[in-house]
C-alpha cells in the first residue's frame, strides 16, 4: 500500500516535470515569435514620432495602458467572485473561494511593477523608434502571459508555467537590452 502512494507520489512529479517541461518550451517559442516577428516583419506596432525623452516616455506610458487594463481587470475578478459568494465577509472564514483570483492578482500586480519599471528604463536607453518597438511588444507579450498565466491556473497550479514563463522570458529579454545599450553602447 505504501509503495503504491510512493508510486504514485513519483508519477505526479515526473508529469509536472514534463507538463513543466512543455509548457517552458511552449512559452520560448511564443515569445521568440512574438518579438521576431513583431520586430522585423509586422508592421502593425506603432512607432514614436520622434526620439526625445519625453516623446519615448509617453510611448511607453500609452503601451503600459493594456497591461493597467488587466490588472484592472484582475481586481475585477476578485471583487466579483467576493462579492457574489460566501467570500463577500473577509473575515467569515471563507477566503478559499476567493485565493485563485487573489494569487492571480497579487502576481500580475508583482510583476507590473517589475515590468512597467523595467520599460521606463529600457525607453531611456533606446535611441531609434524602430528600437522602441521593442517596448510595444513587451506589453502585448506581458497581457498575453497574464491571460494564459490565469487560464493554466484556473486549470490547475501546474499550468500556470506557461504564462509564468512568458513573463519571466520577457523580462530576462528586457534586462538584457537595457544591460547592452548602457554597458556596450
Amino acid at each position: 500500500m505504501e509503495s503504491k502512494s510512493r508510486d504514485s507520489c513519483k508519477d505526479a512529479k515526473l508529469n509536472f516535470k514534463g507538463s513543466f517541461s512543455i509548457q517552458y518550451a511552449i512559452a520560448v517559442a511564443l515569445v521568440s515569435t512574438i518579438y521576431y516577428s513583431g520586430y522585423y516583419h509586422v508592421g502593425i506596432v506603432p512607432l514614436p514620432a520622434s526620439t526625445d525623452l519625453a516623446t519615448k516616455l509617453s510611448y511607453t506610458i500609452r503601451c503600459a495602458f493594456p497591461m493597467v487594463l488587466i490588472l484592472l481587470f484582475f481586481i475585477a475578478n476578485v471583487g466579483n467572485k467576493r462579492f457574489f459568494t460566501a467570500a463577500i465577509d473577509p473575515l467569515g472564514g471563507n477566503e478559499q473561494i476567493v485565493q485563485l483570483e487573489k494569487n492571480v492578482l497579487a502576481n500580475t500586480l508583482e510583476q507590473f511593477v517589475v515590468s512597467f519599471t523595467l520599460m521606463l528604463v529600457a525607453a531611456t536607453f533606446l535611441d531609434t523608434a524602430e528600437k522602441m518597438k521593442i517596448i510595444a511588444l513587451y506589453a502585448f507579450t506581458f497581457v498575453i502571459g497574464r491571460i494564459l498565466f490565469r487560464i493554466g491556473y484556473g486549470i490547475s497550479p501546474n499550468f500556470r508555467v506557461l504564462g509564468m514563463a512568458m513573463s519571466i522570458l520577457s523580462v530576462f529579454m528586457l534586462v538584457a537590452v537595457i544591460v547592452y545599450h548602457a554597458v556596450l553602447l
